[in-house]
């Protein structure tokens, strides 16, 4: 049985004390959400290219093609 994530592709940002990540599948991108304390994972539909996290103001950026 293959492994349901590609672990060294997965990349991560954190928000509000979960993990949006995204990681490589042999048809492009799949992502999940992660909920650390419940240990809950969400997968999601959505994918875009490139993510930031403002702490600061505690927004999460994210990017598709040219589209922010």
């Amino acid at each position: 049985m293959a492994p349901m994530f590609n672990p060294s592709s997965i990349r991560a940002w954190r928000v509000e004390n979960e993990y949006l990540a995204l990681y490589d599948i042999d048809k492009g991108v799949a992502g999940f959400i992660f909920d650390p304390a419940s240990m809950d994972i969400r997968h999601i539909t959505a994918s875009f290219d490139c993510a930031y996290n403002d702490e600061s103001s505690d927004t999460l950026y994210i990017t598709k093609g040219k589209a922010l």
